[in-house]
């Protein structure tokens, strides 16, 4: 009876190897100062130990799926929602250790970011449509519609043509 909290901890191991490891792990625990990251040279044991309740503590989930990363409400225009990457990138979230509001937050600001991006194109691309047509504009002056007509026809030669309604073909 007065060791049976020996025999407990000792029949937790199976043979004698584990049961050193065991007291290895143990011997390392007894000399830190509470919880803190364990140093290099320390027992994979107590490496891993401390690895799971790092995880537990800041809220990682125990599979990538347990993310349930989903696509936004809010969608930028012209962006598309790609599973592949949403799952791929909740792979790099687990192997990371980031927890579910770090992964939400990262979502965010990368679908913010994006709408950024593409706002900023559609008006690089308008500013550069309206730099053509000045260019246009100032190469061909009163000749425009005549040049306009030239490639028209030479497009619709080539079988790629398109006319508006009423035959023409105009630039603004």
């Amino acid at each position: 009876e007065t060791h049976k909290t020996a025999r407990a901890l000792l029949n937790k191991y199976p043979d004698m190897e584990n049961l050193a490891k065991g007291l290895e792990g143990l011997q390392y625990l007894a000399g830190q100062k509470g919880f803190e990251k364990p140093a290099d040279d320390a027992p994979q044991s107590v490496k891993d130990a401390f690895s799971a309740k790092m995880r537990e503590l800041i809220g990682v989930p125990a599979k990538a799926e347990d993310y349930g990363i989903t696509k936004p409400d809010k969608m930028p225009e012209g962006m598309t929602w790609d599973e592949e990457s949403a799952k791929g990138f909740a792979e790099l979230a687990l192997k990371n250790n980031m927890s579910k509001e770090q992964v939400k937050a990262a979502i965010e600001f990368q679908t913010q970011l994006v709408s950024k991006q593409m706002e900023a194109y559609a008006v690089q691309q308008a500013k550069q449509l309206d730099e053509a047509r000045a260019t246009l504009r100032q190469t061909y002056g009163s000749d425009l519609n005549k040049a306009i007509a030239k490639a028209q026809g030479a497009a619709e030669w080539l079988g790629r043509g398109q006319k508006n309604e009423d035959g023409s073909f105009n630039i603004d």
